[in-house]
Formats: C-alpha cells, sequence, structure tokens
C-alpha cells in the first residue's frame, strides 16, 4: 500500500500544475493500492476548489476504487460525497459531510469552527509537526511506525509530536480567549 500526501493528488487532478504529467506518469506505473486520509481529502478538495472539474474527477477517481480512505467505508463514502454535492454552495468539506446522523446544527456549526482552526494551525506548523501530528492522532501510527516510516529516531517522533501539539494547544487557547474577549466586547458594547 502506498500513503498518499495532498501534492500529489492535486497535481494529478489539476492539469496545470506543474507536476500533474510526473503525477499522471508515476500512477500509470504503481503496482500497489493506494490510500490517503480525511485530512489529505480535505485539503485536496479544498486547493481544488469545491465544484471544480478537478474535485469531481477526484470524488470519481475514489468511488471507482482508484484510491481508498483510511477508516472511511464505501457507504459512509459515498454519502459524505452526496452531501459535499448538495451543499456545495456552502463552505463545506470532506470532514463536515462525515457529520453523526444525530448531531444538531449547533454541534456541527461548533465542530466545523473547531476543525477550520485546527486546520488553520496545523498549515501553520512546521512540516515535521505536522507530518508527525497527522501520521499520530488522525492515522493511528505508533511512535515506533512513524520512526520507520520518517525513517528517524523514536525520540526524535516523540519530540516532534509534543512540541507540535503544545504549539496547537496554545494557539487554539489564544484564538478561544481572543473570541471570547470578542464576544464579551460585543454584548457590553450592545447593552450599553
Amino acid at each position: 500500500m502506498i500513503l498518499v500526501d495532498t501534492g500529489p493528488l492535486v497535481a494529478l487532478f489539476d492539469p496545470v500544475d506543474g507536476q500533474h504529467e510526473r503525477c499522471v506518469l508515476t500512477l500509470k506505473s504503481l503496482r500497489e493500492p493506494i490510500q490517503t486520509t480525511v485530512p489529505v481529502l480535505t485539503e485536496a478538495f479544498h486547493m481544488l476548489g469545491p465544484e471544480t472539474r478537478g474535485s469531481d474527477r477526484l470524488r470519481e477517481f475514489i468511488v471507482s476504487g482508484g484510491l481508498s480512505v483510511w477508516f472511511f467505508d464505501r457507504v459512509s463514502l459515498t454519502r459524505a460525497f452526496e452531501l459535499m454535492e448538495l451543499y456545495a454552495d456552502h463552505p463545506m468539506d470532506l470532514a463536515d459531510a462525515y457529520a453523526a446522523p444525530s448531531e444538531s446544527v449547533e454541534d456541527l456549526v461548533a465542530r466545523r469552527e473547531m476543525s477550520a482552526a485546527v486546520r488553520q494551525a496545523m498549515t501553520e506548523l512546521p512540516d515535521e509537526q505536522r507530518t508527525a501530528i497527522m501520521l499520530k492522532e488522525y492515522q493511528g501510527f505508533t511512535f515506533q511506525e512513524i520512526a520507520d516510516l520518517l525513517d528517524c529516531p523514536l525520540s526524535t517522533v516523540k519530540t516532534r509530536l509534543y512540541q507540535g501539539l503544545s504549539v496547537l494547544r496554545r494557539r487554539l487557547e489564544r484564538r478561544q480567549s481572543e473570541e471570547a474577549s470578542l464576544r464579551r466586547a460585543t454584548w457590553e458594547s450592545s447593552s450599553s
């Protein structure tokens, strides 16, 4: 199995990308199944644009079995794609479309806001920390598996993960504090 990241997926389905031809040739030469994760697909759909030919082709590629998605069965994935198409005029990504059936609108909005904040904070992390977090927290790899995949010492993986999660926590706490201050200021100005 080959694990595919965002860059090759975007290049594969965006013909104007500088690496498009290379990715097409590489895909044709692969003999192993390829797999990706929900965070990677979320980012790929975002970069391709919600209602583009590239997004449509990526969905078709997945539905036809060209790419499997870690932790998504075919029924859940098909439903998520249906919701993405149904709400194409709203800012929705794959992670949003995979909502629990019993989730309230308020819970969905709160989860979407938190997902957006986490995604933004993740993009600001150094690649090494972001990769360690993605492999551990989103894909469930053990520390040793990550060390083997990245060809680095176990202690390095633990350090990258700890530092990355610490930065994420601080940024999200700061964001939450700023939002609370803004709500308080808005409330105070409206009640005056």
